[in-house]
């Protein structure tokens, strides 16, 4: 595991040497200032009132639509 020595304890140096070359650092999947998620492109809307969401005939089963889904999460 990172960050762990070979007896399993924490290994402050292996850590630090991790999180210096690591860009996690200096990213964040999300604003810090309205907390949106900016990892991906696009955005997601539920439709408004005066709009109909149209059902999309699914190119794929829906177990592995189901699949695709828990892999993402």
């Amino acid at each position: 595991m990172r960050g762990r020595g070979t007896s399993g304890t924490p290994d402050p140096a292996a850590r630090s040497r991790s999180t210096r070359r690591s860009p996690r650092s200096r990213w964040s999947a999300f604003d810090h200032h309205s907390g949106r998620f900016t990892g991906m492109r696009g955005t997601a809307r539920r439709p408004r009132q005066d709009e109909v969401a149209e059902l999309v005939p699914a190119m794929a089963p829906v177990s592995d639509s189901l699949r695709q889904l828990v892999h993402e999460l």
